[in-house]
């Protein structure tokens, strides 16, 4: 009978754990192993695929009348960005002596910008990560939400240290 209660409680945990995430965690959890790991090959899962890339440039020209460039010219720029600043962030923390590969998520925070007319919804994300005693806080910049999953659309940041 003990047993029963242990199984039904561990079930309700598991149960509440998955109905608490947010869209953002997928992200979130994507860029931690890519810093612990410290990979280049890591950051891409955490862009857009070319092809969702293609449909946003889309979206954008339909809900504007600005004129954009060729959507993979732009791509090319975003993904350089990332891998860039990716690398920073990864010497930022070794200067302030983290061990990415000992860092632990303490929480993250998504700051949605103002609809307005635009097509997709947009946002930063700051996620704070612990290691030993040392709490930091990361930056995604200008996050956007594709099919239903959120994606580095610019850079990583070391935001600062707490």
């Amino acid at each position: 009978m003990k047993a029963s209660y242990i199984l039904i409680a561990l079930l309700l945990s598991v149960y509440s754990s998955f109905s608490q995430s947010k869209p953002e965690d997928k992200l979130v959890n994507d860029i931690t192993l890519a810093l612990k790991s410290c990979s280049d090959s890591a950051i891409q899962k955490c862009l857009p695929s070319l092809d969702d890339f293609k449909k946003l440039v889309e979206l954008q020209k339909t809900s504007s009348d600005i004129q954009m460039p060729e959507a993979a010219s732009i791509y090319k720029s975003i993904t350089g960005a990332a891998y860039k600043t990716f690398k920073e962030t990864l010497e930022t923390g070794r200067r302030n002596g983290v061990n990415w590969s000992s860092i632990s998520l303490v929480k993250a925070e998504l700051k949605e910008e103002p609809r307005e007319a635009e097509p997709v919804l947009k946002g930063d994300i700051y996620i704070t990560y612990q290691e030993n005693n040392h709490q930091f806080i990361i930056k995604l910049v200008d996050c956007i939400r594709v099919n239903n999953e959120w994606k580095l659309m610019d850079r990583i940041w070391w935001y600062k240290s707490l």
